[in-house]
């Protein structure tokens, strides 16, 4: 099973999303703060971490994305904001990949999406790491 973090800090649509998640195959776990997940995350990378753009903590989330995907390259990072996806591909440096969807979040085509999106790094150069 593939594991998910997800960083959202409305409780509500984080463990709505959770379910949701599990209920696909997935073992979720849900923080509401970037700290928390970070400490989390690099301590045992999940497959997938899902985040709000806007989660309270001492840690940006673009922190929060480098650090996971230094330690865990193929690790999918999906940011899920009420912003406009160009404005926050601005705000982000060229060496971390993120994948945006808008709020509110379609259930079916965020899994869809989810199972299609391509990990940040190939497959074959996994033994690298």
């Amino acid at each position: 099973m593939e594991t998910a973090v997800i960083v959202e800090d409305d409780r509500l649509a984080a463990n709505a999303l959770a379910d949701l998640m599990n209920a696909d195959g997935f073992v979720a776990k849900v923080f509401h703060c970037t700290d928390d997940a970070y400490q989390y995350c690099v301590d045992s990378p999940p497959d997938v971490l899902v985040l709000d753009w806007c989660v309270p903590g001492e840690i940006s989330t673009s922190e929060l994305v480098r650090a996971i995907q230094h330690v865990s390259p193929p690790t999918r990072c999906v940011c899920v904001s009420g912003y406009e996806a160009d404005a926050l591909r601005e705000l982000l440096s060229d060496d971390i990949s993120v994948e945006f969807m808008s709020k509110p979040i379609h259930y079916d085509r965020f899994l869809s999406d989810l199972r299609t999106m391509k990990k940040p790094w190939a497959e074959d150069r996994l033994d690298q790491w």
